[in-house]
C-alpha cells in the first residue's frame, strides 16, 4: 500500500497541494484502508503488479531518449485506488472511473499503461478506447500504443477504426482498438473487459 496510500497521506498533512475534493478522496481512502466497508476489501499489490510491469517497460521521454516507464504519484494514487480495491468476490470495487487533470499531466500514457499490463496479462482480452475524433484516435493512442508495442515487443494487436465499437480480438492476441463512433452506435455497448472514453464529453455527438 505504500505509493497509493503515501500519496494519500501527503495530501491529508497538506504536503502535497489538492483541491478540497481530493483531499476527501484521499481521507475516504486513508479511512477505508483501515477500516474497509462491508463487502470490499484493499489489495495493493493488485496495483503492485501493473506498477513492476510498467516499471519494465521502455518509453521515450521529450527528448527522444528511452527511459523507464515509471508512474508519477498521482497516478499511483488515482490508478491504485480503481485497481487496489475489489469485492469480497475479486471484482473491481469501482465499474467505472473518471480522471480529470490539465492537459499533458500524463493521463493518457498513465492509463497506457494499466491498457498494456491487462492486454499482455490476459490473453484473448480486448480494450477499446473511443476518442472524440479519428486525429485523437491515431495521433494520442494508436501512433503512442503501437510504438511500445513495438519498443518492448508485446504481442498484442493494435487496430484502427472509425466504425461502431465491437471489434474482434485476434486468436491467441490480446487487442486494443481505438474508434470514433457514429451516432447513436454507443447504446447497448457491450466491450470487456474494459472500454475508455477519451475527452468523449468534446464529441460533436
Amino acid at each position: 500500500s505504500f505509493l497509493p496510500c503515501t500519496y494519500a497521506a501527503g495530501v491529508i498533512a497538506g504536503e502535497i497541494p489538492a483541491p478540497r475534493q481530493i483531499v476527501r478522496i484521499a481521507e475516504r481512502h486513508a479511512a477505508e484502508v483501515l477500516n474497509p466497508p462491508e463487502g470490499y476489501r484493499w489489495e495493493p499489490e493488485r496495483w503492485g503488479k501493473v506498477a513492476e510491469f510498467c516499471a519494465g517497460l521502455s518509453v521515450l521521454n521529450n527528448a527522444g531518449e528511452e527511459v523507464p516507464f515509471n508512474f508519477l504519484p498521482w497516478q499511483h494514487f488515482a490508478l491504485g485506488m480503481a485497481v487496489g480495491w475489489v469485492t469480497d468476490g475479486g471484482y473491481p470495487r469501482f465499474r467505472e472511473v473518471s480522471i480529470e487533470v490539465a492537459r499533458g499531466a500524463g493521463k493518457t500514457l498513465a492509463v497506457l499503461g494499466w491498457v498494456l499490463y491487462n492486454l499482455t496479462t490476459s490473453k484473448g482480452a480486448q480494450i477499446a478506447v473511443i476518442c472524440k475524433n479519428a486525429r485523437h484516435a491515431v495521433t494520442i493512442w494508436g501512433n503512442k500504443t503501437a510504438e511500445l508495442v513495438q519498443m518492448n515487443d508485446l504481442e498484442i494487436g493494435v487496430t484502427l477504426s472509425n466504425s461502431a465499437p465491437g471489434a474482434r480480438c485476434r486468436e491467441q492476441m490480446s487487442h486494443v482498438g481505438f474508434m470514433v463512433p457514429k451516432p447513436g452506435s454507443l447504446q447497448g455497448l457491450t466491450i470487456r473487459p474494459a472500454y475508455i472514453l477519451d475527452e468523449f464529453s468534446e464529441h460533436e455527438d
